[in-house]
């Protein structure tokens, strides 16, 4: 017998079912989303795009781009995550947090060149870094070792009091990774 005070716990496919079946007329895209995000964990990558391309072009909007370009990322889909982004480039959807899903992935198939013209992009179109975007970036400097790539981008990063935490300067202590 579950008691009432203990929590419930719903599968993705339990809260996409209850979405799809509810009665609710209108959807943002927003809404649109996270229906996408959930049927890609509840059915996979292949019915999620089916949703997607279902989905009328006027509920398109930058999250929707965003939760499939997240979708392709998790199922390591590379040639896909490219091309959605170059999508939302060509949109002007680009924001920081899909440069910094970006900058993460080519982080850690430790495609530094990608990674630096991605940033190069972010600084031309006047799209400032984050704590995040500059922690992925001291990472991956710490994963070939570039000691003097780290240290000027701490530098950099202590500029801004925003940008600095203390986990960057743990990052600077460890010693150079085995690639």
């Amino acid at each position: 017998m579950i008691s009432v005070l203990e929590p419930m716990m719903y599968r993705d496919d339990d809260i996409y079912e209850w979405i799809n079946n509810s009665e609710r007329l209108y959807l943002s895209p927003r809404d649109v989303a996270v229906r996408l995000d959930l049927i890609s964990k509840a059915h996979g990558l292949k019915a999620a795009e089916k949703y997607f391309a279902s989905t009328p072009d006027i509920l398109r909007a930058s999250c929707v781009y965003g939760a499939l370009l997240n979708c392709y990322a998790d199922a390591k889909s590379w040639s896909k995550v490219e091309g959605i982004m170059q999508k939302m480039r060509d949109l002007q959807d680009a924001n920081l947090v899909t440069y910094t899903l970006m900058m993460n992935l080519y982080a850690k198939m430790g495609n530094l060149e990608k990674l630096h013209l991605l940033v190069q992009e972010m600084e031309y179109k006047g799209i400032a870094g984050d704590s995040i975007s500059y922690n992925i970036r001291l990472n991956a400097y710490a994963s070939v070792p570039d000691v003097i790539g780290m240290e000027k981008l701490l530098m950099k990063m202590e500029e801004n009091h925003l940008l600095i935490e203390w986990d960057a300067y743990a990052v600077m202590q460890s010693p150079p990774r085995a690639t």
